[in-house]
């Protein structure tokens, strides 16, 4: 949110107790999918044999990168809600097709 240059920072509305329990509620039932995924794929690569072990765990890192991916997104909401955010521009070269190579199965 940004907030006017004439603006007092506490002016800023409270987030309402129903819209916490509402994004509390998302967040944990992101992370309940994403661990569920992760113990049926580790439990899987217990019994499996040994050639099929690449392939759950490519699963556990693909889920394990998501759960942290939904951690920061967290994170960065709480940071975002204190009003501490800090912006850094990074310079870099998106390799679009690269990227979508790897994420597209």
């Amino acid at each position: 949110m940004l907030v006017p240059p004439n603006c007092i920072p506490n002016a800023i509305p409270e987030v309402s107790t129903e819209t916490t329990r509402l994004f509390v509620g998302m967040l944990a039932h992101e992370l309940r999918t994403q661990i569920a995924g992760i113990c049926t794929a580790s439990n899987i690569l217990l019994e499996e044999e040994p050639i099929d072990r690449a392939f759950y765990l490519s699963c556990i890192n693909s889920i394990s990168l998501n759960v942290l991916q939904v951690l920061n997104n967290m994170m960065a909401s709480a940071t975002i809600g204190s009003g501490t955010l800090d912006i850094k521009p990074i310079l870099t070269n998106i390799q679009i097709r690269k990227w979508l190579k790897s994420h597209i199965v």
